[in-house]
């Protein structure tokens, strides 16, 4: 069992009841300039530490600049999202982002659509519909559908980060990758978090929010990165990525007990046809 891996999944599907929290007080683009400003911070910190921190030619900015225009557009997405829907659907629709990284791999990248990649993203589709449609399209209301549609959207940019960020990971360390992506998302959200009230939300927040903001910068984009990257180097990609299927777990819990969201039997029953449909998605052809 890797310690590392299990306390970052944690801090990430802790991470959606954090936001919920934080939103009852700060806008969405605040949220983000306290949180990726806190994350750059620390995994700055965290680069000078280990003796690998370099400031690169503008040449070389490229990757950066692209994967921080991702992660800012997903990052922010979420948030605006979470304002519509729960952090339980929220939890478990996340969890359908290797079925879109496979179809982006088969149109970017040509890689083979097997019979369990094809029935696992029907299956995980399916499940996303259900928590789409409250298991009837006569519930498509718009606050709740607006919600949920931000969420699975994001989880496309974040495919699309997954497929092209490859390029870049291949050419520069994870966590200078990450460190630099999140300064440039930091750089994106900041005229927006200033444009409106500019920092006095932050004097007025209170307790619970400066928790939840603090939270969501030092733990989830600081330090859950470096615990991720750091287990990344001690195990087998495959092996890591196992523990991504707890996040919609730790979700769910955290927002029944914090949140008092419901969790209901069509809930579980989609987020068992997610989980299965994403697990035969990401699962090997015994013949290849």
């Amino acid at each position: 069992m890797s310690i590392k891996a299990f306390l970052t999944i944690i801090f990430w599907g802790l991470s959606f009841i954090a936001t919920k929290i934080a939103l009852r007080e700060l806008a969405p683009a605040m949220i983000l300039f306290v949180r990726l400003g806190l994350g750059s911070a620390l995994l700055f910190s965290s680069l000078i530490f280990l003796g690998k921190f370099k400031i690169f030619p503008l040449r070389e900015w490229g990757g950066f600049l692209l994967l921080g225009v991702i992660v800012f557009v997903h990052l922010m997405l979420q948030v605006v999202a979470l304002q519509y829907t729960t952090a339980v659907n929220t939890g478990w629709l996340m969890a359908i982002i290797p079925v879109f990284i496979a179809i982006l791999g088969r149109i970017f990248l040509a890689e083979k659509f097997t019979t369990n990649k094809i029935l696992g993203i029907v299956i995980a589709a399916t499940g996303a519909l259900l928590l789409l449609t409250g298991g009837s399209f006569r519930n498509l209301g718009f606050t709740s559908t607006l919600g949920d549609g931000l969420i699975l959207i994001s989880c496309l940019t974040w495919a699309i980060y997954s497929v092209f960020g490859k390029r870049v990971l291949e050419k520069f360390p994870s966590l200078v990758t990450t460190a630099n992506q999140m300064a440039v998302g930091w750089l994106l959200v900041t005229p927006l978090a200033l444009s409106g009230k500019g920092f006095s939300p932050l004097f007025q927040l209170s307790s619970s929010g400066w928790i939840a903001v603090l939270y969501l910068g030092i733990f989830c984009s600081g330090i859950a990165y470096f615990l991720w990257f750091s287990a990344l180097k001690d195990l087998e990609a495959t092996k890591v990525g196992v523990y991504l299927y707890l996040e919609p777990l730790v979700t769910t819990l955290g927002a029944v007990i914090v949140l008092n969201e419901a969790f209901t039997p069509l809930t579980l029953f989609s987020g068992v046809l997610i989980i299965g449909g994403v697990h035969l998605t990401s699962k090997r052809a015994v013949s290849q």
